[in-house]
């Protein structure tokens, strides 16, 4: 092999590791945002565990805690959780 040919394999080799590391960061980047969409379920479902009424009509500080967003369309009206769920439901 020639000084070159070394040359280029190690070229190859680290813009292979570079890769593997983008690959590895955005992999852990995914992880962190799945882990913190489970949480904030986990603390949905535990909010709304602790209450001790049944909900029968509209309560304001359930709404802000929960949801985020709502947007209303001709077709339908998308609902998006503070949890990070969106619902969308049809006219």
């Amino acid at each position: 092999m020639d000084a070159s040919s070394n040359n280029r394999d190690v070229t190859k080799i680290g813009e292979q590791i570079v890769r593997i590391k983008e690959d590895k960061d955005e992999l852990l980047l995914r992880q962190g945002t799945l882990d913190n969409s489970k949480q904030r379920i986990d603390e949905m479902i535990q909010f709304l565990d602790e209450q001790d009424v049944e909900i029968k009509e509209f309560n304001e500080v359930l709404i802000r805690r929960m949801v985020e967003e709502v947007r209303v369309f001709d077709e339908n009206v998308t609902i998006k959780f503070k949890s990070g769920i969106e619902v969308k439901t049809r006219g």
